[in-house]
Parts: C-alpha cells; structure tokens; sequence
C-alpha cells in the first residue's frame, strides 16, 4: 500500500466534513443574528 493512499482516504472525508461544518456554524451564527436583531 502506498504511502499516499492513507492520508488521501482520512483527508477527503475530512474536508468534506469540514465544509459541512463550517456550513451549519455560519447557518446557526446567521439565525442566530437575525434573531437577536428582531428582538
């Protein structure tokens, strides 16, 4: 097995877990702001 395919097969998931999480934080910070704004 290659030396590459490792990290390959943890970092793309994790990128991708990354982008999904970095996207429901700034959902949650956006709602959270239009909230506390209507208030």
């Amino acid at each position: 097995m290659p030396l590459g395919a490792k990290p390959n097969r943890f970092y793309m998931p994790l990128g991708a877990v990354h982008e999904a999480v970095n996207e429901a934080v700034h959902r949650v910070c956006s709602y959270a702001v239009r909230c506390f704004t209507q208030v």
